[in-house]
């Protein structure tokens, strides 16, 4: 930190020092967003136990031949929301440890450095694993059979690998070709064993792919559809899958949403913010990870209730235990419509 009372790096210092300032109020805002939707959550989430409780009660009381089962597919996306922002939350407090030592503590920047990388990782994987769970929801349907193919449904299912597979190789590039250290504008890199810019070319192409796979096969089914109409005629339109197309359509828009955000922030990160202060290009990130979060949330019919838990009587929450069909019970749901909405 000597060359910091060097007069010709004054200028330099006032610079960083205004965007280190920036840097603290774009993550103020962050946080504020991730909490209020991560404490949302939390509160849809014990609604949402206490109506599972009471339709389990219920049911109990009931004979033997009313059996139950439980919407498992929409407990684990609700879930898989909720640990996305919690650990959103997590990696926007390590933005603020940096910010306070990235200017003077090596240690700090080799491992915040690091842990970022994980928790950015843990937090896409968390949000492209609902719309994943989702795309496959639609891809089980009976009603939407007719318009897939086998190779289409086993891409359904072998999408999640690819995505898998990227994870690992992007985080292992991460974690094992470079250095940080702490500078005049924070931490940033000391050495990489390989062109710098390789693992961010490795993590923008394979997610890329990944990506329009994944909306490849949630615009599939559409297409397909409209298809379908084409050849048969209008009437179609009343006896076809209409309530599943606008489902699909939902999610399609928040993929897409999704998709579109992350390469607009990948560009703005790679050539305006290259040699600004470090933490800003992470925190354009942490706002790209919470607009996909935010996108992913809405794609579900109920997700006032989840975005607004407290504007809801907790009794009118939808639980995930459903009476199979034909059992004629108030708390019934139909299971094909439900596990995906």
């Amino acid at each position: 930190m000597e060359n910091a009372t060097i007069p010709g790096n004054q200028s330099v210092l006032v610079t960083y020092e205004g965007q280190r300032v920036a840097a603290i109020v774009i993550g103020s805002f962050a946080m504020i967003g991730i909490a209020y939707i991560s404490s949302m959550l939390c509160v849809f989430e014990v609604y949402v136990y206490k109506k599972n409780a009471s339709i389990g009660t219920i049911q109990r009381s009931r004979r033997r031949s009313q059996q139950v089962t439980k919407d498992s597919a929409a407990d684990w996306m609700r879930r898989l929301c909720l640990a996305a922002s919690l650990l959103l939350i997590i990696r926007i407090i390590s933005e603020f440890v940096e910010i306070r030592y990235g200017e003077t503590s090596h240690d700090v920047c080799r491992h915040i450095r690091r842990f970022k990388s994980v928790l950015h990782s843990l937090v896409v994987t968390c949000i492209y694993l609902v719309l994943w769970m989702r795309q496959r929801g639609f891809y089980k349907m009976v009603a939407l059979a007719q318009l897939s193919n086998p190779f289409v449904r086993s891409m359904s299912f072998f999408v999640v690998i690819i995505m898998a597979v990227t994870n690992v190789c992007t985080i292992g590039l991460y974690l094992s070709t470079r250095a940080y250290m702490s500078s005049l504008r924070g931490c940033v890199v000391a050495w990489s064993s390989i062109w710098t810019l390789i693992p961010g070319l490795v993590l923008f192409i394979s997610t890329l792919m990944f990506q329009i796979i994944l909306l490849g096969l949630l615009i599939n089914p559409i297409l397909q559809h409209l298809k379908a109409i084409r050849q048969t005629g209008m009437a179609s339109t009343k006896t076809g899958p209409s309530k599943e197309m606008v489902l699909i359509k939902r999610v399609t828009i928040a993929a897409f949403m999704a998709i579109a955000t992350d390469i607009i922030c990948g560009g703005i990160s790679v050539f305006l913010l290259k040699k600004k202060y470090g933490v800003l290009r992470h925190l354009l990130y942490d706002f790209d990870m919470l607009i996909s979060l935010t996108c992913v949330i809405v794609s579900f019919n109920d997700w006032r209730d989840r975005l607004f838990p407290f504007l809801v009587t907790p009794d009118k929450v939808v639980g995930t235990i459903r009476r199979l069909e034909g059992a004629g019970d108030h708390t019934s749901e139909n299971t094909n419509i439900a596990t995906i909405s």
